[in-house]
């Protein structure tokens, strides 16, 4: 908040109009990015109790220390220039005007005395904006948003590289699922593991994509964490097919609600998917006999009945850790990098597709000068095929001249012509002019 507060005194303003707005209402925007990571961290589905409990207390905690820092800010320059008579001048905060009680996290009385004792320095302080950019580069997913998919495509100036969901990778590692196969398997559905069969149900409950989860849950999540943002959110509907009437009874749903934003923007589904080139499309008929061990990791068990992280908080850990080569007895399971990223094992291919397959030989080019008939028909379109013998007396044949036809003396692409014109350019009627 001091940081965004500092940059309204030094921001450079293309219309006069701008910086006086700016310096009248002192606005800033403090947002997240990486809330289903924090879910994933914690082994918390996305639509759980305990993920909606979460949500709404990490954004009180954000408005909370939000608000006091604006009041540090506003003892030592004083409130924005247009405080007064704003709601939070008469001691209305943004949970109030929603009618919402919020939880004992935090002191809220001492804050509202403090407020109106000191006043604000920002008028506007929350408001989740979209972070697909620096999502993506700091490794996080964008925003509030679930995964849109468990696998995608990122395209840098070096190339483009398949990313796959590194909680998700993590735990098929640790697994023993992780292989080029179960990879295939979830690129071709589409980024989703919830038909891949051998990945337990509660590893598909965990990672469940925005299309698989309720767009009600969704918008009700916004409303729980709407309280404490007083100015908006960006939210996202994500529709496979979407119709009038399902839109129109998300806009309702998101208005009665309370929401400021109902819809940000639209995400649907294309209608066809495209060919999936990488995918090989034989070895996804081969069934996937990988069983799912016992994971020996510290993380927090899914079980049935979520725990909640009050009465058992669940710490994160690192996204990759290093794993104890004495306690891996299967040797095809996957190994880690000196760097931490682990390297999927190779599931062996079919008996039928071990075949040795010959090298493609080179096919002899066919001759440019060859007569073109009267229609595109009787174009040559395929060289002839050498047989054996020409292959072997090639050389010998190479230096031995075929006598050329009359018919062919006048076209400039035949080979005696090109040879007049190299060896004796004077009697060539192109090169002597």
């Amino acid at each position: 908040v001091k940081n965004l507060n500092k940059i309204i005194d030094v921001n450079y303003y293309p219309v006069e109009e701008a910086r006086r707005s700016n310096f009248r209402h002192r606005p800033v925007a403090v947002g997240v990015q990486g809330l289903a990571d924090a879910f994933l961290a914690l082994r918390l589905p996305f639509d759980s109790p305990e993920a909606k409990h979460l949500n709404s207390q990490i954004f009180e905690t954000i408005y909370h220390g939000a608000l006091t820092a604006s009041v540090e800010l506003a003892q030592i320059h004083g409130t924005y220039e247009t405080y007064e008579g704003s709601p939070v001048s008469k001691g209305e905060l943004q949970y109030d005007m929603w009618g919402v009680t919020p939880t004992d996290l935090w002191d809220w009385d001492s804050l509202k005395v403090q407020i109106k004792q000191h006043g604000v320095r920002n008028s506007l302080l929350v408001a989740p904006m979209p972070t697909a950019s620096t999502s993506q580069i700091l490794g996080f997913n964008e925003c509030f948003e679930p995964y849109t998919s468990n696998i995608y495509s990122r395209r840098v100036l070096a190339g483009e590289f398949q990313v796959v969901n590194p909680w998700l990778l993590k735990d098929l590692v640790d697994m023993g699922l992780w292989s080029d196969n179960m990879k295939n398997r979830i690129i071709a559905d589409g980024g989703s593991i919830q038909n891949i069969p051998n990945i337990p149900a509660d590893i598909k409950a965990l990672y469940k994509t925005v299309w698989e989860i309720s767009q009600r849950t969704i918008v009700q999540m916004a409303a729980d964490r709407g309280a404490f943002i007083d100015q908006s959110q960006s939210l996202n509907i994500h529709m496979k097919d979407p119709t009038m009437g399902k839109i129109t009874s998300m806009h309702f749903a998101g208005w009665k609600l309370g929401l400021k934003t109902g819809m940000y923007y639209l995400r649907t589904m294309a209608a066809s998917a495209p060919i999936q080139f990488t995918v090989d499309q034989e070895a996804l008929l081969v069934a996937d006999t990988n069983v799912a061990r016992e994971r020996t990791s510290n993380r927090k068990p899914l079980a049935k009945a979520y725990i909640a992280p009050s009465t058992q908080p669940g710490a994160p850990r690192p996204m990759y850790m290093k794993q104890n080569s004495n306690s891996n007895p299967n040797p095809n399971q996957t190994l880690t990098s000196p760097n931490g990223v682990p390297t999927p094992s190779i599931t062996p291919p079919p008996t039928e597709a071990r075949k040795p397959v010959n090298p493609p030989t080179k096919s002899p080019g066919f001759k440019a000068d060859a007569e073109e008939g009267g229609s595109p028909k009787t174009l040559a379109t395929e060289p002839g095929t050498m047989q054996d013998e020409e292959l072997k007396d090639s050389s010998l044949s190479s230096s031995e001249e075929k006598p050329e036809s009359g018919e062919r003396e006048n076209d400039i692409y035949a080979d005696a012509v090109l040879a007049c014109s190299i060896e004796n350019p004077e009697s060539c009627l192109m090169c002597s002019g």
